[in-house]
């Protein structure tokens, strides 16, 4: 998402990008993944933002 600041990654995507076709992930995951990923990157844990209806998306404050 850093390297393509602006772009909103759907879920699909991100599964497609991190998990091979051969592991079985629910949705859900991402949504935990992205909540945890937000904790460790702290101060900059607003740049990640949902959007609504499509997914998440890097943006710079």
């Amino acid at each position: 998402m850093l390297a393509n600041r602006g772009r909103v990654f759907s879920r699909e995507d991100i599964l497609a990008r991190i998990w091979s076709d051969e592991v079985y992930v629910l949705d859900r995951t991402i949504d935990v993944n992205i909540t945890r990923l937000r904790k460790k990157i702290g101060p900059y844990r607003k740049c990640i933002v949902t959007r609504l209806g499509y997914g998440y998306c890097f943006e710079a404050i």
